[in-house]
């Protein structure tokens, strides 16, 4: 099995358990969360949705804009090393031909 084949199949995998994870504990949180009044509930352990929904939703940009910049520089780091690689081949080529004349 190709390399990109296993990555696909394992990334897949993985993410099929963090999902399962997660919903599992969001269904589990929502059972217990309706069970509790809120008038229970301290106000410091309250936060305000709002304000909590804008700094997920900043990090989580924060968090793709990282990874396009990090996806960016691997992929660049690579064509420099077979731009290397080209130039490698190219000095071996007229190092054989100087050495045939």
């Amino acid at each position: 099995m190709p390399t990109a084949d296993v990555m696909t199949a394992a990334n897949e995998n993985t993410l099929k358990v963090v999902n399962f994870t997660q919903d599992t504990f969001l269904r589990l949180y929502k059972a217990v969360a309706t069970r509790i009044p809120s008038a229970l509930t301290p106000s410091w352990l309250a936060p305000d949705p709002e304000r909590s929904r804008e700094a997920i939703e900043e990090a989580f940009k924060f968090q793709s804009d990282l990874l396009e910049a990090r996806k960016a520089f691997a992929l660049g780091l690579l064509e420099v090393g077979q731009e290397a690689d080209a130039a490698d081949s190219e000095a071996a080529k007229k190092a054989t031909t100087a050495t045939k004349k």
